[in-house]
């Protein structure tokens, strides 16, 4: 990406530019996927911009919750405001989402008085750009005011629409950093296959099996919440996991939490607006779906691994949550299906 191409040179000529990123003392880096380019708790001399790639913007609390504040591509800034106020450490880590480069300048003399052209153009510049991303800040609190992790997904895909002027867009984020963004912890989405959508073949199904999705993703992350703040919960998902191909069941996760079977229930249902026991065969129905992107496994070897005794059985409560076979599901990653 050219300097001039950048928003904040915009209206620069190429003789204002050059004097702008010499007395801002400009300087490039490349960056790898990872890379903390600036960490929370630093303070920023300098604003950076994107030339190639994208960073995002997280936060980190005491508990290790992740939350993705913003992102920034070719041409946007980062770190500005910090860079404006040498004296205030970030409180956000600037980390790079994939490989690209970025440019450094110190504002230390943009904020001197002068009366250089480049100047005051760099200044409104900045301003604009300040003021474009306060907007953004205001609009993204429409989407984390719901209540409801369901809501706020709806509240933004419904933004998205109206930016787009229709209801197919680009999402910017993949699952995991979608839930950062909304407020939610990072989980893995187990509950409906992708696979599935090829097999849909009217705009119904495909309204059906979005809802699907959208519920599974509530659902995952309802619960993952819910085992950030209640031990009880977080205690039993860890005995789940841990004992998931020995066939656990409701009564014997309770027998483990020394609650009744009536207690336990309603209290999960309440704190995380899930039947335990669709939640449970929501996590055996995510680990078949695993097991099955091997070609060396059979669906009825996953079938035996989850405790089921009747292969149909399985390969029902597969179909309801994905919309697909066993067999078929495994075709769609290996090529062929193995009972």
């Amino acid at each position: 990406m050219e300097l001039s191409d950048v928003p904040l040179f915009r209206g620069l000529t190429a003789d204002e530019a050059e004097a702008a990123v010499t007395a801002l003392r400009m300087r490039r880096k490349a960056f790898a996927k990872g890379e903390i380019l600036l960490e929370a708790g630093q303070r920023a001399p300098a604003l950076g911009v994107v030339l190639a790639g994208r960073v995002h913007m997280e936060h980190l609390d005491v508990w290790g919750s992740k939350t993705l504040l913003g992102q920034a591509g070719p041409g946007d800034l980062f770190a500005e405001t910090y860079a404006c106020l040498p004296d205030e450490p970030l409180r956000v880590s600037v980390v790079a989402a994939e490989n690209g480069e970025a440019l450094f300048l110190e504002t230390g003399q943009l904020l001197q008085c002068g009366c250089e052209p480049w100047r005051w153009k760099l200044t409104q510049n900045l301003l604009r750009i300040a003021a474009r991303k306060n907007l953004g800040l205001a609009q993204r609190s429409l989407y984390t005011a719901p209540k409801t992790i369901r809501g706020r997904i709806t509240a933004y895909f419904s933004v998205l629409a109206r930016q787009n002027g229709s209801l197919r867009f680009t999402l910017p984020f993949d699952r995991q950093q979608l839930a950062d963004y909304l407020g939610g912890p990072p989980i893995s989405f187990t509950g409906n296959s992708y696979a599935a959508l090829s097999n849909l073949s009217s705009l119904e199904e495909v309204r059906s099996w979005m809802c699907e999705i959208l519920n599974g993703f509530a659902n995952e992350l309802a619960v993952s919440r819910a085992t950030k703040n209640e031990p009880l919960i977080e205690k039993a998902i860890a005995y789940l996991h841990a004992n998931l191909l020995k066939n656990p069941h409701t009564e014997e996760v309770c027998s483990y939490l020394g609650l009744s079977k009536s207690y336990f229930s309603t209290y999960f249902k309440n704190k995380t607006s899930l039947n335990f026991r669709d939640y449970l065969l929501d996590l055996k129905i995510s680990y078949a779906q695993e097991q099955l992107k091997h070609p060396d496994i059979t669906a009825g070897d996953v079938a035996i691994l989850l405790g089921y005794e009747d292969y149909r059985s399985f390969s029902r409560a597969f179909k309801t949550r994905t919309g697909l076979t066993p067999s078929d599901y495994q075709k769609q990653y290996t090529g062929e299906g193995r009972r």
